[in-house]
């Protein structure tokens, strides 16, 4: 694990994010960023999303989840730093908070029913 200066983060791609109050030096969950993936996929309700961990040499592994109800619904998930993050390099979820994590996508995913005709 690489040190940053106090405030300072790297999101999981490497991206550095400026963060009050963290300190350098903090021991993060060694949890690696592939087991955070397939726990946060195992939250996830199999009914409503289908999820594909994708993992390749030298590249960041990633979780796609789609939303079932509609294929236009999708986001990929990055785990790494102690953290989930969206793919836009922006907190999640602390990694050790698998449901706080899987209820943020659940609310970005999910899809708001067509107002009825009278």
């Amino acid at each position: 694990m690489t040190a940053l200066q106090p405030g300072h983060t790297s999101s999981p791609r490497g991206e550095s994010t400026n963060q009050p109050g963290s300190a350098a030096g903090v021991i993060r969950e060694a949890t690696s960023p592939k087991a955070a993936l397939e726990r946060l996929a195992a939250a996830l309700d199999s009914r409503d999303y289908a999820t594909t961990l994708l993992t390749s040499h030298g590249q960041t592994p990633r979780l796609t989840v789609v939303s079932r109800l509609t294929t236009a619904l999708a986001e990929d998930i990055y785990a790494g730093n102690g953290w989930y993050w969206w793919s836009w390099a922006e907190k999640l979820a602390p990694i050790a908070d698998v449901p706080a994590a899987a209820r943020k996508i659940a609310t970005v995913l999910r899809t708001i029913p067509e107002p009825t005709q009278r």
